[in-house]
Protein backbone atom coordinates (compact mmCIF):
# COMPACT_ATOMS: atom_id res chain seq x y z
CA UNK A 1 0.00 0.00 0.00
CA UNK A 2 2.77 2.61 0.97
CA UNK A 3 4.55 1.47 -2.22
CA UNK A 4 1.69 2.80 -4.35
CA UNK A 5 1.83 5.45 -2.44
CA UNK A 6 2.83 9.43 -5.18
CA UNK A 7 6.27 10.10 -4.41
CA UNK A 8 4.55 13.41 -2.61
CA UNK A 9 2.52 11.56 -0.97
CA UNK A 10 5.32 9.05 0.31
CA UNK A 11 7.19 11.68 1.45
CA UNK A 12 4.46 13.56 3.15
CA UNK A 13 3.58 10.20 5.31
CA UNK A 14 7.59 10.25 6.19
CA UNK A 15 7.24 13.84 7.84
CA UNK A 16 3.81 12.83 8.82
CA UNK A 17 5.37 9.96 10.93
CA UNK A 18 8.31 12.01 12.14
CA UNK A 19 6.43 15.33 13.36
CA UNK A 20 3.54 12.34 15.32
CA UNK A 21 7.02 10.49 16.62
CA UNK A 22 8.12 14.69 18.17
CA UNK A 23 5.09 14.81 19.16
CA UNK A 24 4.38 11.87 20.74
CA UNK A 25 7.61 12.56 22.66
CA UNK A 26 7.15 15.64 23.56
CA UNK A 27 3.74 14.76 25.02
CA UNK A 28 5.12 11.99 27.26
CA UNK A 29 7.80 14.45 28.34
CA UNK A 30 5.87 17.08 29.75
CA UNK A 31 3.15 14.04 30.87
CA UNK A 32 6.55 12.64 33.27
CA UNK A 33 7.31 16.41 33.51
CA UNK A 34 3.94 17.12 35.30
CA UNK A 35 3.95 13.81 37.39
CA UNK A 36 7.10 14.63 38.94
CA UNK A 37 5.92 17.85 39.89
CA UNK A 38 2.90 16.91 41.29
CA UNK A 39 4.62 14.90 43.41
CA UNK A 40 7.28 16.92 44.38
CA UNK A 41 4.57 19.42 45.35
CA UNK A 42 2.75 16.50 47.25
CA UNK A 43 6.02 16.49 49.03
CA UNK A 44 7.10 19.77 49.98
CA UNK A 45 2.89 20.75 50.58
CA UNK A 46 1.79 17.94 52.19
CA UNK A 47 4.27 15.70 53.29
CA UNK A 48 6.98 17.68 54.42
CA UNK A 49 5.05 20.82 55.92
CA UNK A 50 3.22 17.60 58.59
CA UNK A 51 6.36 16.14 59.27
CA UNK A 52 7.53 19.64 60.14
CA UNK A 53 4.50 20.44 61.88
CA UNK A 54 4.86 17.41 64.27
CA UNK A 55 7.97 18.99 65.27
CA UNK A 56 7.15 22.26 65.86
CA UNK A 57 4.28 20.72 68.13
CA UNK A 58 6.39 18.23 69.81
CA UNK A 59 8.85 21.90 70.73
CA UNK A 60 5.41 23.72 71.97
CA UNK A 61 4.82 20.58 74.01
CA UNK A 62 8.38 20.86 75.43
CA UNK A 63 7.33 24.19 75.92
CA UNK A 64 4.48 23.44 77.80
CA UNK A 65 5.43 21.05 80.13
CA UNK A 66 8.04 23.69 80.92
CA UNK A 67 5.35 26.71 81.49
CA UNK A 68 3.54 24.17 83.75
CA UNK A 69 6.56 23.32 86.03
CA UNK A 70 7.62 27.38 86.17
CA UNK A 71 3.76 27.82 87.63
CA UNK A 72 4.16 25.51 89.82
CA UNK A 73 7.27 26.89 91.01
CA UNK A 74 6.23 30.72 90.54
CA UNK A 75 7.15 32.96 93.70
CA UNK A 76 4.15 35.14 93.38
CA UNK A 77 0.72 35.41 92.31
CA UNK A 78 1.32 37.60 89.13
CA UNK A 79 4.14 35.63 88.23
CA UNK A 80 1.89 32.17 88.48
CA UNK A 81 -0.87 34.07 86.52
CA UNK A 82 1.45 34.86 83.70
CA UNK A 83 2.59 31.63 83.17
CA UNK A 84 -0.40 30.36 83.66
CA UNK A 85 -2.18 32.07 80.76
CA UNK A 86 1.23 30.72 78.43
CA UNK A 87 0.09 27.22 79.75
CA UNK A 88 -3.11 27.53 78.29
CA UNK A 89 -2.07 29.12 75.27
CA UNK A 90 0.41 26.52 74.49
CA UNK A 91 -2.19 23.90 75.39
CA UNK A 92 -4.90 26.07 72.57
CA UNK A 93 -1.91 26.03 69.71
CA UNK A 94 -1.38 21.90 70.54
CA UNK A 95 -5.42 21.63 69.79
CA UNK A 96 -5.11 23.63 66.90
CA UNK A 97 -1.98 21.76 65.47
CA UNK A 98 -3.99 18.29 66.29
CA UNK A 99 -6.43 20.05 64.77
CA UNK A 100 -5.35 20.65 61.14
CA UNK A 101 -2.67 17.11 61.03
CA UNK A 102 -5.79 15.52 61.49
CA UNK A 103 -8.03 17.24 58.77
CA UNK A 104 -4.67 15.83 56.97
CA UNK A 105 -4.16 12.28 57.93
CA UNK A 106 -2.38 10.00 55.53
CA UNK A 107 -2.92 6.57 57.76
CA UNK A 108 -5.16 5.12 60.53
CA UNK A 109 -2.75 5.06 62.60
CA UNK A 110 -1.78 8.68 62.28
CA UNK A 111 -5.08 9.21 63.36
CA UNK A 112 -5.23 6.94 65.95
CA UNK A 113 -2.35 8.66 67.49
CA UNK A 114 -3.92 11.87 67.16
CA UNK A 115 -7.02 10.86 68.64
CA UNK A 116 -5.12 9.53 71.86
CA UNK A 117 -3.00 12.93 71.64
CA UNK A 118 -6.46 14.46 72.29
CA UNK A 119 -7.65 12.91 74.86
CA UNK A 120 -4.30 13.42 76.85
CA UNK A 121 -4.41 16.89 76.09
CA UNK A 122 -8.50 17.25 77.24
CA UNK A 123 -7.04 14.70 80.80
CA UNK A 124 -4.69 17.41 80.90
CA UNK A 125 -6.80 20.88 80.16
CA UNK A 126 -9.38 19.00 83.26
CA UNK A 127 -6.52 18.18 85.86
CA UNK A 128 -5.25 21.83 85.46
CA UNK A 129 -7.72 23.53 87.00
CA UNK A 130 -7.09 22.57 90.78
CA UNK A 131 -3.48 23.05 90.13
CA UNK A 132 -3.49 26.44 88.47
CA UNK A 133 -5.77 27.35 91.57
CA UNK A 134 -3.06 25.77 93.93
CA UNK A 135 -0.64 27.98 92.07
CA UNK A 136 -2.44 31.00 92.38
CA UNK A 137 -2.99 30.27 95.86
CA UNK A 138 0.97 29.84 96.02
CA UNK A 139 0.75 26.42 97.75
CA UNK A 140 3.76 25.09 96.11
CA UNK A 141 4.47 21.79 97.94
CA UNK A 142 0.83 20.46 97.37
CA UNK A 143 1.10 22.30 93.36
CA UNK A 144 4.40 20.46 93.30
CA UNK A 145 3.23 17.16 95.22
CA UNK A 146 0.22 17.00 92.63
CA UNK A 147 2.16 17.98 89.21
CA UNK A 148 4.29 14.73 90.34
CA UNK A 149 1.38 12.28 90.73
CA UNK A 150 -0.99 13.45 88.08
CA UNK A 151 0.70 15.47 85.33
CA UNK A 152 4.59 14.39 85.54
CA UNK A 153 3.43 10.60 83.73
CA UNK A 154 0.76 12.73 81.89
CA UNK A 155 3.43 15.03 80.22
CA UNK A 156 5.79 11.59 79.42
CA UNK A 157 2.98 10.30 77.59
CA UNK A 158 2.16 13.41 75.65
CA UNK A 159 6.17 13.19 74.40
CA UNK A 160 5.87 9.42 73.67
CA UNK A 161 2.89 10.00 71.22
CA UNK A 162 4.19 12.98 70.24
CA UNK A 163 7.30 11.22 69.32
CA UNK A 164 5.43 8.71 67.30
CA UNK A 165 3.58 11.31 65.29
CA UNK A 166 7.21 12.38 64.11
CA UNK A 167 8.03 9.51 62.97
CA UNK A 168 4.89 8.18 61.38
CA UNK A 169 5.08 12.08 59.45
CA UNK A 170 8.76 11.70 58.64
CA UNK A 171 8.78 8.16 57.78
CA UNK A 172 5.66 9.31 55.35
CA UNK A 173 7.59 12.23 54.02
CA UNK A 174 10.52 9.91 53.18
CA UNK A 175 8.59 7.48 51.33
CA UNK A 176 6.79 10.06 49.32
CA UNK A 177 10.44 11.40 48.39
CA UNK A 178 11.88 8.47 47.67
CA UNK A 179 8.49 7.61 45.35
CA UNK A 180 9.05 10.52 43.75
CA UNK A 181 12.85 9.90 42.83
CA UNK A 182 11.71 6.35 41.77
CA UNK A 183 9.23 7.95 39.53
CA UNK A 184 12.16 10.29 37.77
CA UNK A 185 14.35 7.73 37.36
CA UNK A 186 11.33 5.73 35.23
CA UNK A 187 10.60 9.14 33.66
CA UNK A 188 14.40 8.81 32.56
CA UNK A 189 14.61 5.81 31.26
CA UNK A 190 11.23 5.89 29.79
CA UNK A 191 11.64 9.29 28.22
CA UNK A 192 15.43 7.72 26.67
CA UNK A 193 13.34 4.06 25.66
CA UNK A 194 10.39 6.54 23.69
CA UNK A 195 12.89 8.99 22.25
CA UNK A 196 15.24 6.39 21.35
CA UNK A 197 11.93 4.41 19.80
CA UNK A 198 10.86 7.20 17.81
CA UNK A 199 14.65 7.93 16.62
CA UNK A 200 14.61 4.53 15.15
CA UNK A 201 11.28 4.61 13.38
CA UNK A 202 12.52 7.95 11.97
CA UNK A 203 15.29 6.70 10.82
CA UNK A 204 13.80 3.23 9.17
CA UNK A 205 10.79 5.30 7.38
CA UNK A 206 13.20 7.80 6.10
CA UNK A 207 15.58 4.88 5.03
CA UNK A 208 12.87 2.49 3.64
CA UNK A 209 11.63 5.83 1.34
CA UNK A 210 14.89 6.25 0.30
CA UNK A 211 15.23 2.63 -0.73
CA UNK A 212 12.27 3.08 -2.70
CA UNK A 213 13.22 6.06 -3.94
CA UNK A 214 16.68 4.91 -4.53
CA UNK A 215 16.34 1.35 -6.10
CA UNK A 216 14.23 1.99 -9.25
CA UNK A 217 15.90 5.00 -9.98
CA UNK A 218 19.23 2.96 -10.07
CA UNK A 219 17.19 0.63 -12.46
CA UNK A 220 16.02 3.00 -14.60
CA UNK A 221 19.94 4.26 -15.02
CA UNK A 222 21.20 0.97 -15.59
CA UNK A 223 18.72 0.17 -18.59
CA UNK A 224 19.24 3.75 -20.02
CA UNK A 225 23.15 2.96 -20.24
CA UNK A 226 22.14 -0.14 -21.80
CA UNK A 227 20.37 1.84 -24.33
CA UNK A 228 23.31 4.00 -24.62
CA UNK A 229 24.83 0.69 -25.58
CA UNK A 230 22.72 -0.23 -27.99
CA UNK A 231 21.67 -3.39 -25.77
CA UNK A 232 18.06 -3.87 -26.14
CA UNK A 233 17.78 -7.54 -25.54
CA UNK A 234 16.70 -8.14 -21.81
CA UNK A 235 16.77 -4.37 -20.70
CA UNK A 236 13.85 -4.17 -19.72
CA UNK A 237 13.91 -7.31 -17.38
CA UNK A 238 16.85 -4.87 -15.74
CA UNK A 239 13.62 -2.69 -14.72
CA UNK A 240 11.93 -4.99 -12.13
CA UNK A 241 10.22 -1.81 -10.35
CA UNK A 242 6.08 -1.82 -10.21
CA UNK A 243 4.23 0.51 -8.38
CA UNK A 244 1.48 3.49 -9.58
CA UNK A 245 3.96 6.09 -7.91
CA UNK A 246 5.68 8.36 -10.72
CA UNK A 247 8.50 5.84 -10.63
CA UNK A 248 6.48 3.15 -11.27
CA UNK A 249 5.03 4.79 -14.29
CA UNK A 250 8.15 5.38 -16.16
CA UNK A 251 9.45 2.13 -15.21
CA UNK A 252 6.63 0.84 -17.10
CA UNK A 253 7.35 3.23 -20.26
CA UNK A 254 10.72 2.33 -20.18
CA UNK A 255 10.07 -1.58 -20.36
CA UNK A 256 7.34 -0.83 -23.24
CA UNK A 257 9.52 1.55 -24.97
CA UNK A 258 12.36 -1.00 -24.43
CA UNK A 259 10.38 -3.88 -25.49
CA UNK A 260 8.83 -2.21 -28.40
CA UNK A 261 12.16 -1.27 -29.73
CA UNK A 262 13.47 -4.84 -29.42
CA UNK A 263 10.52 -6.01 -31.49
CA UNK A 264 11.21 -3.45 -34.16
CA UNK A 265 14.78 -4.20 -34.35
CA UNK A 266 14.02 -7.86 -34.48
CA UNK A 267 11.44 -7.38 -37.30
CA UNK A 268 13.48 -4.37 -39.65
CA UNK A 269 16.62 -7.21 -39.47
CA UNK A 270 14.14 -10.43 -40.42
CA UNK A 271 13.09 -7.95 -43.87
CA UNK A 272 16.52 -7.11 -44.49
CA UNK A 273 17.31 -10.52 -44.48
CA UNK A 274 14.62 -11.30 -46.72
CA UNK A 275 15.54 -8.24 -48.87
CA UNK A 276 19.15 -9.44 -48.80
CA UNK A 277 17.82 -12.84 -49.79
CA UNK A 278 16.01 -11.71 -53.17
CA UNK A 279 12.76 -12.19 -50.93
CA UNK A 280 10.42 -8.59 -52.17
CA UNK A 281 6.84 -10.25 -51.90
CA UNK A 282 6.80 -9.13 -48.36
CA UNK A 283 3.33 -7.32 -48.30
CA UNK A 284 3.07 -3.90 -45.90
CA UNK A 285 0.34 -6.37 -44.15
CA UNK A 286 3.01 -8.58 -42.98
CA UNK A 287 4.49 -5.62 -41.04
CA UNK A 288 3.79 -4.46 -37.47
CA UNK A 289 1.87 -1.23 -37.13
CA UNK A 290 4.88 1.04 -36.09
CA UNK A 291 4.42 3.42 -33.26
CA UNK A 292 4.70 7.24 -33.56
CA UNK A 293 7.79 8.45 -35.19
CA UNK A 294 8.36 5.18 -36.37
CA UNK A 295 5.47 4.44 -38.53
CA UNK A 296 6.97 6.45 -41.79
CA UNK A 297 9.28 3.26 -41.89
CA UNK A 298 6.17 0.91 -42.86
Amino acid sequence: MFKNLKIRDKLFAAFGIAILSSVLCTGLFFLVINGTVNNFTSFHDEAFELSKETYTMRSEINALSNTICKAVMAPDKALAETYINATQDELLAVEEHVAHLSEHSFSEEFTGKLDELQSLIDNIEKRSGKLFELCKQLRTSWAIEMYYEQFDELLAQVGEVTDVLNELAEDNANLIYDDTLSMVDMSKMLITIVGVFCFVTVILVALAIVKMLVNPINQLKDVAAALAQGKLKGSSEIVTYQSRDELGQLADAMRFSMETLDSYVDEISAQLERLAGGDLTASRDEITDYLGDFSSIK
